[in-house]
């Protein structure tokens, strides 16, 4: 590979990224920490702890929940295809996932400020969500 093709990929590397999607993104998640800290105005949190943080109040997107509740909805109402039950268990082990990868989130939490989970749940009141069954 010479000079000239290394710097032609890296063009056209250039060229293909959306900037302003990566500048919207980076905006939208510092106000998000924002937010966080102004919640919290006497902790002044890493921003390790802020991406922890951000991680675990704003995980699911609505749209995934939507869908979830759409679809529990018709099984409830035996109106659900085969496709739309495949679907369900997908968004189900999505959920499941999250729940998963934020408990462990809120234990590094609880590990670094040396405290107990439901105290780092508190601190950042957290409830627990209700039970969700497919």
């Amino acid at each position: 590979m010479n000079i000239e093709t290394t710097k032609a990929e890296i063009h056209e590397l250039v060229d293909t990224t959306d900037y302003e999607v990566i500048l919207n993104h980076t905006r939208a998640q510092f106000k998000r920490f924002k937010d966080i800290q102004e919640a919290h105005p006497k902790t002044e949190f890493t921003i390790g702890e802020l991406e922890l943080i951000d991680v675990i109040l704003n995980g699911l997107s609505k749209k995934l929940l939507a869908r979830y509740k759409k679809l529990s909805l018709k099984l409830l109402r035996e109106e659900i295809t085969e496709e739309e039950r495949e679907e369900l268990i997908e968004v189900n082990a999505q959920i499941e996932e999250f729940g998963v990868e934020r408990l462990r989130n809120i234990i590094k939490l609880s590990e670094s400020w040396h405290i107990s989970v439901p105290e780092v749940m508190d601190k950042l009141k957290i409830k627990t969500p209700p039970a969700l069954h497919a």
